[in-house]
């Protein structure tokens, strides 16, 4: 199975704010609980504002797709 760009469901249309493009087999979302900087929080709504999909789909994209990539600059950056 192919994995969906980031700001488009498996029709290839814009995913639209408050759902998610559909997954096979995928388990039910869970509700969790994050605390950000302002200037964190503020950048992911850029990007939310800016594929036109909701938050918690970007950050959903982001682990799915980009995990190993972004262990690996959290690593590199020691979290500064």
């Amino acid at each position: 199975m192919t994995t969906p760009n980031l700001h488009l469901d498996k029709k290839g249309k814009k995913c639209k704010r408050g759902t998610s493009a559909f997954r096979e087999g995928e388990a039910s979302k869970e509700s969790i609980n994050l605390k950000l900087s302002r200037l964190a929080k503020d950048q992911l709504q850029d990007m939310s504002d800016r594929l036109a999909i909701s938050r918690s789909e970007v950050i959903e994209q982001l682990l799915r797709n980009h995990s190993n990539s972004l262990i690996l600059l959290l690593e590199e950056n020691k979290f500064d």
